[in-house]
C-alpha cells in the first residue's frame, strides 16, 4: 500500500508538471470558453492601450464571448525589458510588444524603421505592412522567440517636452536628454545632448527634479503621463518619426492551439488598434498641447529652415547604421537596400499626403478659438 500511495503522489505531481508545461490558451470552467491573460507596460490611459482595449473588445464580441482577454498595464506583469523573454516562455498569453525593448533580439526590426525622416504616426503603417507582408524574415525573427505578432500599430512621433525654453539647435548642448536604445540616444547625442536612459515612468520625476533636461515622447503622454505639469516648453522639430514596430503579440504555443475559428476573427481584426490608437493618438495629443498651455508651457514649433539644420545635425544615416550592422552581423541580408527602399517609400507617401504636424494643427485650431 505504501508503495502504491507512493507511486500515486508521484504520478500525481507528474501530471501537474505536464499540465503545466504544456502551453496553450488559459481555458476557464465553462466549456469552450477560453481566458486569456495580457501585458502591456504602458499606462492603460496612453493611445496605444486604448487601441489594445478594443482589440480585446472586438475579440470577444467576435467571438460571441467565446474569448476573453484580461490586460494589466503600466508594467504589472512584465516590465518593457522582460515582455519578450516573459511571452515566449508563457508568463501571459498575449502582450503589447515594441522592438525598441529588446533590439539586440530583433535585429532585424530594428534596423528596418527609417526614423528622423518624415511623419510615421500618419504615414509608418503603410511602409510597416509592405516590409511585414515582404520580408518573411521579420516573421520569423519574432518566431524564434516563440512569439507570434497579430497586430502592428501606426508608427509613432516623439516631440520635446523640457524643463526650459530655448529657441535654437545650440541651446541643447549639454542638456540631459531622455534616450531609448541605441538608435534615439545617438540622435540625441548628435543634437549636442548628453542621453540618458530612464524608464517612460521616471520621466515625470526626472524632468520635475532636473536629473533629465528633456524627453522626447509622443505628444499624448503630455496627459497620459502628466508631462503638462513638468513641461516648460513642448517642442516640434517636424522630422520626428520615432518608432515602428510596436504591436500585439501571442506567446506562439497559445496561438497554436487556438481554433481555426478564432484564429480567423484575430486576422479579421487586426487593424483595429493601429484605427482606435490614430484617433486617440490625435484626441490625446490635441487635449494633452491644451492642457501643456493651461500649465504655462511654451509650444513651438521649429521653422522649416531651422528644422532642416535639425534633420542634418541628427544625420538619420548614422544613427541607423549601428542597426544595420547588427543586423547584417546576425546573418540578415540586403538589410541596407531594404531600408532604403522603405525610405524612399515613406518619403513618396509623405509627399502624396503632405499632412500637418499635431502641434502646426493645434497651433491653427488654437488661433482660430477652435481648442
Amino acid at each position: 500500500m505504501r508503495k502504491l500511495a507512493t507511486s500515486s503522489i508521484i504520478l500525481f505531481f507528474i501530471m501537474i508538471v505536464v499540465v503545466g508545461c504544456s502551453g496553450g490558451a488559459s481555458q476557464s470552467s465553462k466549456d469552450g470558453e477560453i481566458t486569456l491573460t495580457a501585458s502591456s507596460p504602458i499606462f492603460e490611459s496612453a493611445a496605444h492601450s486604448k487601441g489594445m482595449i478594443a482589440w480585446a473588445e472586438e475579440l470577444e464580441k467576435r467571438t460571441a464571448g467565446k474569448v476573453k482577454v484580461d490586460i494589466s498595464f503600466g508594467g504589472v506583469t512584465l516590465d518593457a525589458a522582460s515582455t519578450l523573454e516573459g511571452l515566449g516562455d508563457g508568463v501571459v498569453d498575449v502582450a503589447f510588444i515594441s522592438s525598441a525593448y529588446n533590439p539586440s533580439q530583433t535585429t532585424l526590426s530594428n534596423a528596418l524603421q527609417p526614423i528622423f525622416l518624415d511623419d510615421l504616426a500618419v504615414n509608418g503603417l503603410e511602409v510597416q505592412t509592405h516590409l511585414w507582408e515582404t520580408v518573411p524574415e521579420l516573421k520569423e525573427e519574432w518566431r524564434q522567440h516563440n512569439v507570434e505578432p497579430v497586430a502592428w500599430f501606426n508608427g509613432s512621433n516623439n516631440i520635446l517636452m523640457s524643463n526650459f525654453e530655448f529657441d535654437k539647435l545650440e541651446d541643447l548642448k549639454g542638456k540631459k536628454i531622455r534616450g531609448i536604445g541605441e538608435a534615439d540616444s545617438i540622435a540625441m547625442k548628435n543634437l549636442g545632448g548628453i542621453p540618458v536612459s530612464i524608464s517612460s515612468g521616471d520621466a515625470y520625476g526626472a524632468v520635475e527634479k532636473g536629473t533629465v533636461d528633456v524627453v522626447p515622447f509622443p505628444p499624448y503622454a503630455l496627459v497620459s503621463n502628466k508631462m503638462a505639469e513638468v513641461s516648460k516648453q513642448v517642442t516640434d522639430f517636424r522630422h520626428n518619426g520615432a518608432f515602428l514596430w510596436v504591436g500585439i503579440a501571442f506567446n506562439s504555443d497559445v496561438y497554436n492551439s487556438l481554433p481555426d475559428d478564432v484564429k480567423q476573427v484575430i486576422e479579421d481584426i487586426n487593424i483595429i488598434p493601429a484605427e482606435v490608437e490614430g484617433k486617440a493618438y490625435y484626441d490625446d495629443a490635441m487635449a494633452g498641447l491644451k492642457l501643456a498651455r493651461e500649465e504655462g508651457a511654451r509650444i513651438v514649433q521649429l521653422s522649416p529652415e531651422e528644422s532642416a539644420r535639425w534633420k542634418e545635425a541628427i544625420n538619420p544615416p548614422s544613427v541607423w547604421e549601428p542597426a544595420i550592422k547588427a543586423a547584417e552581423e546576425a546573418g540578415y541580408k540586403d538589410v541596407r537596400e531594404i531600408i532604403e527602399e522603405a525610405s524612399k517609400m515613406l518619403e513618396e507617401i509623405a509627399k502624396k499626403n503632405s499632412n500637418k504636424t499635431l502641434v502646426e494643427q493645434f497651433l491653427e485650431l488654437e488661433e482660430k478659438g477652435e481648442i
